[in-house]
């Protein structure tokens, strides 16, 4: 007799298994063609839901003032959709006849491959198109490529909802675990276009392009590179082309006509060019012209030092001393992490008020780009320290990455700028001993403020020199706060104390007098209430090189000339100007007015990946009020001010890799247009 529950427990298992693969097969909802994919693809494009993509940028040209664009772009799309009676011209007619087989409220997947043919390596396509119409959609697939003398398209509908297309390669979907990892395309938001390529593959396939624009940059071969000569064995020499035998029956008749005799082409009786030319000789040179005696009354021999050529400058084209002469090692450093790039991708995001650009590089394991993503995504995504950028600036940032991970880019390039002796090491020795006390997490914001009588001065004539100063002094007003983790409160306070003797020593003296001014700067410690605070102040001499415009650089300069720091737990307050505004900051620990409440950065922050390590935020709503103010026209402007979202652009990184973008509003380039149309 059969235990009674053995069917039970027979059936139970076989609902189990196949609940099971029903959801390791049903993937996310408009991720499962990226999730697909067979492996080593050379480039792949996903469009997320291609119609409400087409609305959306006919919104944003709308709301951004390009009127005539927009509605050139709805008649272009209604026309492929069959849309309004709208009718398609002959040009886009195989377009049309594939749209209205398409399912466009779906992503579409279209991917590049390089299959092994007969005659070598020969492009494929493999494509997942979301099917409204599967019959309609392979026959419009067939007329498209009819005639293109492109492989005959394989179907099949292994993707529930999609029609599978394979042209030079099989249509067959791959499975979960043998896919091609599309995880950075996946990452882009909803309604975005994306394209991701392999840089190995792109480059094999356009001969290097990239090296060789990347080379163009370099120093090319010389003389030098080709010292060895001597060693070529010619006897290996072989060019297929090249036919011994036939170069054996040359005749020289061949190639000669019979009427071209080059000697009597030439009249080599004419006169020489000097006797044809006497008179011009004549009217140059003068009998008691003595060049030789004219040209040293004016100059000195003797004075010529030998000791003081610089071939090194000679040879380099007489730049041996200016900045960026350090170019070429530049690339050379650069050229490391570029070696390192395994992949890249680049999408944009529209919704009808915002746009969203981005960009981010796939890191090879084990490279130089790989080491300094690891460092620089040891900090937090949520950005913690944003909470202390002002609302009301008009340049806000905050990061959350350890200070130091740029080093090794940075090491190279300032010693490209500042290719004097022993300068860069100057530079970077004060940056590398106040990163190492700092911590990942910091925030700064920046505001800039006119008086209007400054406003008026600057649309009306110019003041003489002393109004300048005054104007300067009392109506320009720069606000610079911010707030730095600290890992040591004590090495930061004397990394910065040392900066000062760095600014005053004669290597640095010797180095700003080369600029044209020269700089010195102090510093004083006190404490305010029980927080402590360090002031440093920076003088500024202009030199002769900034003749009448000297004082009114200095104006400028002293309003930049003092930092304060002050110290509170594990952060440093820091400030424009006196010490109490620093003291101020720490004491209350916050901005006046945070930027993370302002919905209209919030909406445009919800664009930026997941893994930002830093933002950067200018406020054009600011910017609009500090523009309007030096206009001297005043008449209303078509825009709505409450309306802007502001321009943001961020870095993101992960442990392979690193990517950055930006956002705008279409209200913001409405208002940029008006304003300086």
């Amino acid at each position: 007799m059969r235990h009674p529950t053995r069917p039970s427990f027979v059936t139970a298992l076989i609902a189990l298994v196949t609940a099971t693969l029903m959801m390791s097969a049903a993937l996310p909802p408009g991720e499962e063609p990226l999730s697909l994919l067979p492996a080593g693809p050379v480039a792949v494009l996903s469009i997320d839901r291609p119609q409400v993509i087409a609305a959306n940028i006919e919104g944003f040209l709308l709301k951004a003032g390009f009127a005539d664009l927009a509605a050139s772009f709805s008649q272009l799309t209604s026309a492929i959709a069959g849309q309004a009676g709208g009718q398609a011209p002959d040009s886009l007619a195989a377009i049309a006849a594939l749209a209205r087989g398409i399912d466009l409220n779906r992503r579409l997947v279209v991917a590049l491959y390089m299959s092994q043919g007969a005659e070598g390596a020969e492009p494929a396509i493999f494509a997942y198109i979301p099917a409204r119409d599967r019959q309609a959609l392979e026959s419009a697939l067939r007329e498209a490529l009819q005639g293109s003398g492109t492989p005959e398209p394989e179907f099949s509908v292994g993707l529930p909802g999609y029609l599978t297309v394979g042209i030079g390669m099989p249509a067959t979907p791959a499975s979960v675990s043998g896919a091609a990892d599309m995880r950075s395309l996946l990452a882009y938001p909803s309604t975005s276009i994306c394209i991701w390529a392999d840089k190995a593959k792109i480059e094999e396939i356009a001969g290097s392009s990239l090296g060789s624009a990347l080379s163009s940059l370099l120093p090319s071969s010389g003389y030098g590179d080709y010292e060895d000569y001597e060693d070529w064995d010619y006897e290996e020499w072989d060019d297929e082309e090249w036919d011994e035998e036939s170069y054996e029956d040359y005749e020289e008749e061949e190639y000669l006509e019979e009427d071209w005799e080059y000697e009597e082409d030439y009249d080599w009786d004419q006169e020489s060019w000097d006797e044809q030319d006497s008179d011009w000789d004549d009217e140059y040179l003068d009998e008691d012209w003595d060049y030789e005696e004219d040209y040293d009354e004016e100059y000195d021999w003797d004075e010529w030092d030998e000791e003081d050529w610089d071939d090194e400058a000679y040879t380099n084209g007489g730049f041996g001393g200016l900045p960026f002469s350090g170019f070429e090692k530049l690339m050379e450093s650069f050229a490391v992490y570029l070696e390192g790039i395994e992949s890249f991708d680049l999408g944009i995001t529209i919704s009808k008020e915002r746009v969203w650009l981005r960009s981010s590089l796939g890191a090879a394991a084990g490279s130089a780009l790989a080491d300094i993503a690891a460092k620089a995504s040891a900090g937090e995504r949520s950005l913690p320290y944003l909470s202390y950028c002002e609302r009301d600036a008009l340049i806000s940032g905050a990061w959350s990455s350890p200070m130091d991970w740029a080093m090794d880019i940075l090491e190279p390039l300032y010693a490209a700028i500042l290719p004097q002796e022993g300068a860069a090491d100057l530079v970077m020795g004060i940056m590398r001993q106040s990163m190492e006390a700092s911590g990942a997490n910091g925030a700064l914001s920046m505001d800039l403020r006119i008086s209007d009588r400054l406003a008026a001065a600057i649309n009306g004539p110019q003041p003489d020199e002393d109004e300048v100063l005054k104007l300067l002094s009392e109506g320009l007003s720069i606000d610079l706060s911010g707030v730095m983790q600290l890992k040591d409160r004590q090495a930061f306070r004397d990394a910065l104390a040392a900066s000062v003797d760095i600014v005053n020593s004669s290597a640095y003296q010797e180095l700003m007098a080369g600029s044209g001014m020269a700089l010195s700067a102090s510093r004083s410690v006190g404490a305010n209430a029980g927080i402590p605070y360090d002031l440093y102040t920076m003088s500024f001499e202009p030199g002769d090189t900034f003749g009448d415009g000297g004082a009114a650089f200095q104006a400028l300069m002293a309003k930049l000339g003092s930092y304060a720091y002050a110290y509170a737990g594990d952060k440093v307050y820091y400030s424009l100007g006196a010490a109490t505004g620093a003291v101020d900051l720490a004491r209350r620990n916050g901005p006046l007015r945070s930027l993370s409440s302002d919905t209209a950065f919030k909406t445009l922050r919800a664009g930026a990946p997941l893994d930002t390590r830093g933002l950067f935020y200018l406020s054009t709503k600011r910017l609009v009020r500090l523009i309007i103010q030096l206009k001297a026209d005043q008449t209303p402007l078509p825009f709505a001010y409450n309306e802007l979202s502001g321009f943001m652009s961020w870095f993101s990184v992960s442990k392979d890799k690193l990517g950055w973008g930006m956002g705008l509003g279409a209200e913001d380039i409405k208002a940029m247009v008006a304003l300086f149309q």
